[in-house]
C-alpha cells in the first residue's frame, strides 16, 4: 500500500480529503483520501439527480477537518481500498509534534461514526481500537453530530443556496465589502466556486482585471493552454479552500459572474499571477478593480513581460526607433492627442531653435475627436477644437519630457512629419504647479477618451492615471461625457488672408480698437519670420500681418500653380524657425497699422513672456535675423528703436550680418548707434559692504561700509534716542494715517528692549475691524506686520537721509522664491555664507524693480589668492540658474567675465543632476 508525506490539497466532507505532492517539471501528483473506518454525515448537493440537503452536521464535520489540516503537511498510508467503488481508504497523520492520525482526532471530537465491525477483516483502520474508544466517549457525551438536542440537530442542516436566487440584489447588498468566504472549486487560476459563509450562498466568482490561461475539461490534456495547469496548481495551493475574505465589486449581467479580490494576508493573488507570468492583466474586467490594485497589476504585467516569464516567454519588447525619452519645448498642438516637440536643451529651444529636430508625439493610450479636413470639407467631431485649445492654451512653449512607450507605421500617403512612425507617448509637461501629465489634463476635461487596449498591448505608463481621470469625467458630465453632446460651432472665423477686398473693407474695423488697432490673437500659422496668419477672437477673422518696418530672408519655395520653384536666401528658414519658437499658436497682441494692396495688414506683434512684453519685430532684428526697411521703419512707432538695433546687430555681425562691411556702410543710426556697440572694456565699480537682512535665495540687504554711511547711522541713531524721549517706548495712538509707501517711525525690539527705527509701509490690512501694517525698517531691511499703534510720524530731518540698507540681488542669475522647490534651501544657503558678514560687491546695474545688481565675492579661502562668488557657490550647488535675457547682450568685459564663471558653476550642477537640477532642465523658455 501506498505511503508518504503530501499536503492537504482540500476538504471534501467530514472523512474525505484531497492530498498533493511535490512539483516535478508541471503540477504535481494526487490522491483522493477517505479516512479508514469513519463515515461522516454526508453533504448535499446540486448534482445532476436534483439538490440534496445536508444531513445533520454535515457542514459542522467538514468545517472541523478543513480547519485541522487544509493547507498542511502531512504523512499518509492507504491501509485499504476498495475497487467497486473506486476509493482508497487509509490514515492520515498530522506532521506537528502530536503526530495525531486524523481518524482519531475526527472520532474524538463526535463528527463521524467509527465502523466497529467492518464488512471485511482488512477493511479497517491500524488505530480502530482506539478508536472505537475515544468514538463511544464521544458518542456518551453527545458531542459533535451524536448531539441529541432537537433544536441544535434543526440548526445542523444548512439552508444554503447553490446559485443566488437575485444576483443583482446579491450585489448591491455585499459590494465593495469584504465577505467571509471558502473556496471550494478553481475552474483556472483566477475563476472559482466561492461560498459566503454569511449569506449561506454559492457564486461563481473572477478576479478582476485577470485572465488566466483556460482549462477546457474534457477534450484531453491538449486542450489546455500553455500554463493552465499551472496557474490553476499555483491559486489551488494558496486559497483553495482556505477561509478568507472576498471583495465582491460588479458583476457580469450576462453570465451572472461575480468580479472582485480576495484579501489575504499574503498579498495579492491577482498580482502573484501576473507577476509570475502565469496570468494577464486585462482592461475588460479591470473596471472591477479599485485604482491601487490595478496599477499594481498593470506594473506586475509590464515585469512579467520584461521578464519573459511563462505565458510571457515569447514576448518581444515594442521596437521604437530613435530616442525613447528626449526633452524639449511644445512647439505645437495638432489635435487633442497629438503634439510637435522642438527637441533640444531649455538654451537652445530658445536662442537656437533652428538648431533643434521637431518630433510629432501622439498622446499614448488615449484618442481624442478627429480635427477633421479642409481639403475633404470634413468638419471636426464635436469638442476637437475644444480638445486642441485646451492643450494649446496650457503647454505651447513649455518644458517637457517624452518618453516614447510604442509606435505605429505611418498612413500611406502621408507627407513631412506625419510621414515618420507614429509615436505613442506619455509627455510630461513643466508647469509652474510641477509636473503635469498632458494626456490626463486632455481626458480630466472629457475632451478624449481612453483607449481599450489587449491584454498583450503595450500602452501608457499612467494609464490607470488616465482611466481615474475619465472615471472623474463621466461623474461630473465634461465634455464627451455630458448628456447632450456639444456639437462643432458653426461659426467659423472669416478669411481676410485669402480675400483682399474683404480685408481692406474689415482694415477700420480692426483699427478702431483701443484707438490703435490694439487685439488679442493667436498666431495660427508662420509664413516666414515677419510674416504670420493670425485669428482674432474678438472680430471672428484670420487675417495675415506683416511686421511694420522690418524684412526677414524667404525661405525656399516650390514650384506651384506655374509658378517656378525659388531657392531660399540666407537664415530665412533659421528665421521662419525663429518666429514660430516665439509665437506659433501663443496668445498674442497685435497692433494693425496699414494695409498692403494685396490684404495683408501691416503692424505689430506682441508677445508677453513673464513680466516683459517682447515685440516680435524688434526681437528678429537684435538676432540678426531681419533687415530694417528705413523708409517703411518711419511710419512705425518703433523706427527709432530698429534702427538702433539693426546698426548693433551689424557692428556684432550676428547671423545675417556676418558679411556685413561696416568700413563701407555706416550703420544706420551713425556714430553713436556704432560707438554704442563697441564692448565696454571699463572695469567694474567695487565697495565693502554688510549683509543685514536675508529676504530670499536672491533678495537680501547690505550696508555700504563708508564714511558717509557711518555718519548718516549716527545722525539717524541720535534722532531714534530723541523720538524714545518724545513718544516713549510703548505703543499708543499711532499719530500718522496709514498710507502705502509713507515713511514713518516704527517700534521694534531686537532683544535689549523696544526703539525706535526709520521704516516704510508696504501693504495695509484691515482685520477683523482691527488695522495692520505691513512695514520695511529701511536702514536693515528686515520687515514686519505691527499695529497702527507702534507707529510714529518721521521727523523730517530724516526725509532726506537716503536708507541705510539698499536691497540688492545677484547679478544675472533666477533663484527660486521661498514658496517654490529649493527656494528655502537657497536663502538658508545664502544667509550661511553672508548674513552679518563684510563682503566684496562688485556693481553692475539697476534690476526692474530698481535693486542693485551686484557680484558678492567672499575672502579667498585658504591656499587660494581668488576671491569666491557667491552666485557661483549657489549654481555649483544647483539652486539658481543663470538668466538667459540678462546675459543675452553683455557689452562689458567685467561682466561677460562673470557670466562665463557662473555658466561653468551652473554646468557643473547641471551634469551633477544637483538639486534644482535634480529631474532634468528646470528653466522655462516662457516664464509665463
Amino acid at each position: 500500500m501506498a505511503t508518504g508525506f503530501a499536503t492537504v490539497k482540500e476538504v471534501l466532507s467530514g472523512d474525505t480529503l484531497v492530498l498533493i505532492g511535490q512539483p516535478r517539471n508541471g503540477p504535481p501528483p494526487e490522491i483522493r483520501m477517505t479516512l479508514a473506518s469513519l463515515q461522516a454525515p454526508r453533504l448535499g448537493n446540486n448534482g445532476k439527480g436534483g439538490e440534496t440537503k445536508d444531513e445533520p452536521f454535515a457542514w459542522q464535520a467538514r468545517e472541523f477537518l478543513r480547519e485541522a489540516c487544509v493547507g498542511k503537511y502531512v504523512s499518509f498510508k492507504v491501509e485499504y481500498s476498495v475497487p467497486s467503488i473506486n476509493r482508497q481508504f487509509g490514515a492520515v497523520c498530522l506532521t506537528t509534534e502530536s503526530k495525531e492520525n486524523l481518524c482519531v482526532m475526527v472520532a474524538r471530537a463526535g463528527w463521524a461514526k467509527v465502523k466497529k465491525e467492518p464488512a471485511n477483516e482488512n477493511e479497517k483502520s491500524g488505530d480502530l481500537e482506539e478508536m472505537i474508544r475515544v468514538g463511544d466517549e464521544a458518542e456518551q457525551k453527545g458531542l459533535g453530530m451524536f448531539n441529541t438536542d432537537p433544536a441544535a440537530v434543526a440548526k445542523a442542516v444548512r439552508d444554503v443556496q447553490y446559485e443566488p436566487k437575485d444576483p443583482k440584489a446579491l450585489l448591491e447588498k455585499v459590494k465593495g465589502k469584504p465577505q467571509k468566504a471558502i473556496v471550494e472549486y478553481a475552474r483556472d487560476g483566477g475563476s472559482f466556486k466561492v461560498l459566503l459563509v454569511d449569506e449561506m450562498t454559492y457564486i461563481t466568482f473572477n478576479l478582476a482585471g485577470v485572465q488566466c490561461p483556460r482549462l477546457n475539461s474534457g477534450d484531453g490534456a491538449g486542450a489546455a493552454e500553455p500554463f493552465a495547469r499551472e496557474a490553476k496548481y499555483f491559486t489551488e495551493m494558496r486559497i483553495l479552500n482556505r477561509g478568507l475574505n472576498v471583495v465582491i465589486n460588479g458583476i457580469d449581467d450576462r453570465y451572472g459572474m461575480f468580479f472582485g479580490w480576495v484579501e489575504h494576508p499574503a498579498g495579492d493573488i491577482g498580482v502573484e499571477l501576473i507577476k509570475n507570468g502565469l496570468a494577464r492583466a486585462v482592461d475588460w474586467s479591470m473596471h472591477f478593480a479599485d485604482m491601487q490594485r490595478a496599477s499594481r497589476m498593470r506594473a506586475a504585467a509590464q515585469d512579467a513581460k520584461n521578464a519573459r516569464l511563462r505565458i510571457w516567454k515569447s514576448y518581444e519588447a515594442p521596437k521604437i526607433s530613435g530616442d525613447k525619452t528626449f526633452e524639449g519645448v511644445v512647439s505645437e498642438v495638432v489635435s487633442g492627442d497629438t503634439i510637435v516637440v522642438r527637441v533640444g536643451s531649455a538654451l537652445d529651444c530658445v536662442e537656437s531653435p533652428w538648431l533643434c529636430e521637431e518630433r510629432r508625439v501622439s498622446l499614448s493610450s488615449i484618442r481624442a475627436p478627429r480635427m477633421g479636413v479642409k481639403s475633404r470639407d470634413e468638419p471636426p467631431q464635436p469638442c476637437a477644437e475644444e480638445a486642441r485649445e485646451l492643450l494649446r492654451s496650457r503647454i505651447v512653449g513649455k518644458r517637457c519630457k517624452v518618453s516614447v512607450e510604442y509606435e505605429r507605421a505611418p498612413p500611406e500617403g502621408a507627407t513631412g512629419l506625419a510621414a515618420n512612425p507614429r509615436k505613442f507617448a506619455s509627455v510630461l509637461v513643466t508647469l509652474r504647479k510641477g509636473l503635469r501629465n498632458a494626456a490626463v489634463m486632455v481626458v480630466e476635461e472629457g475632451l478624449a477618451e481612453v483607449m481599450r487596449h489587449r491584454a498583450d498591448d503595450e500602452r501608457s505608463q499612467y494609464y490607470d492615471d488616465l482611466v481615474m481621470a475619465q472615471e472623474k469625467a463621466k461623474d461630473q458630465g465634461k465634455g464627451l461625457h455630458a448628456e447632450v453632446p456639444k456639437e462643432p460651432s458653426g461659426s467659423k472665423p472669416i478669411d481676410l488672408a485669402s480675400n483682399k477686398e474683404l480685408a481692406k473693407a474689415h482694415l477700420p474695423q480692426l483699427q478702431s480698437k483701443n484707438g490703435r488697432g490694439q487685439l488679442k490673437g493667436i498666431v495660427e500659422y508662420v509664413h516666414n519670420g515677419a510674416r504670420l496668419r493670425v485669428l482674432v477672437p474678438a472680430e471672428n477673422v484670420v487675417l495675415n500681418l506683416a511686421l511694420a518696418g522690418v524684412s526677414a530672408p524667404q525661405t525656399a519655395r516650390p514650384a506651384r500653380g506655374g509658378r517656378p520653384a525659388t531657392e531660399g536666401e540666407p537664415w530665412g528658414q533659421e528665421a521662419t524657425v525663429y518666429t514660430k519658437s516665439l509665437v506659433l499658436q501663443r496668445e498674442v497682441t497685435v497692433d494693425i497699422e496699414t494695409m498692403d494692396k494685396g490684404g495683408t495688414a501691416i503692424g505689430q506683434c506682441i508677445l508677453k513672456k513673464g513680466n516683459k512684453s517682447v515685440n516680435v519685430a524688434v526681437e528678429l532684428v537684435q538676432q540678426g535675423l531681419a533687415a530694417v526697411n528705413e523708409f517703411s521703419a518711419r511710419f512705425t512707432p518703433i523706427g527709432d528703436e530698429l534702427l538702433r538695433e539693426v546698426a548693433e546687430a551689424r557692428q556684432k555681425k550676428l547671423r545675417m550680418w556676418e558679411n556685413f562691411d561696416a568700413s563701407a556702410q555706416e550703420p544706420a543710426n551713425g556714430a553713436k548707434a556704432k560707438e554704442g556697440a563697441k564692448e565696454d572694456g571699463r572695469k567694474l565699480p567695487t565697495m565693502k559692504v554688510t549683509v543685514c537682512e536675508i529676504a530670499s535665495g536672491n533678495s537680501f540687504f547690505v550696508q555700504n561700509k563708508s564714511a558717509a554711511t557711518d555718519a548718516h547711522i549716527q545722525t539717524v541713531t541720535n534722532a531714534m534716542k530723541a523720538a524714545a524721549a518724545q513718544h516713549g517706548t510703548a505703543a499708543g495712538t499711532g499719530l500718522i494715517e496709514a498710507k502705502r509707501n509713507t515713511s514713518c517711525l516704527a517700534l521694534f525690539d531686537d532683544g535689549s528692549g523696544p526703539a525706535w527705527f526709520r521704516a516704510k509701509i508696504l501693504s495695509i490690512r484691515t482685520e477683523a475691524g482691527v488695522q495692520n501694517v505691513h512695514i520695511r525698517y529701511i536702514d536693515f531691511g528686515n520687515e514686519q506686520t505691527v499695529k497702527m499703534d507702534m507707529l510714529r510720524p518721521m521727523p523730517d530731518n530724516l526725509l532726506s537721509i537716503p536708507a541705510v540698507a539698499q536691497e540688492c540681488s545677484l547679478a544675472f542669475i533666477k533663484v527660486p522664491t521661498l514658496e517654490k522647490d529649493y527656494g528655502q534651501e537657497a536663502a538658508m544657503f545664502l544667509s550661511d555664507l553672508v548674513f552679518g558678514k563684510e563682503v566684496t560687491v562688485q556693481t553692475h546695474d539697476k534690476g526692474e524693480n530698481g535693486q542693485l545688481l551686484v557680484t558678492m565675492l567672499l575672502p579667498a579661502a585658504e591656499g587660494s589668492d581668488k576671491e569666491e562668488s557667491v552666485a557661483e557657490l549657489m549654481l555649483r550647488e544647483g539652486l539658481g540658474y543663470v538668466d538667459a535675457n540678462q546675459v543675452k547682450y553683455l557689452k562689458s568685459a567685467g561682466d561677460k567675465k562673470v557670466a562665463a564663471g557662473l555658466r561653468e558653476a551652473q554646468q557643473h550642477a547641471h551634469t551633477s543632476h544637483l538639486n534644482l537640477w535634480r529631474y532634468g532642465d528646470p528653466r522655462e523658455e516662457d516664464e509665463g
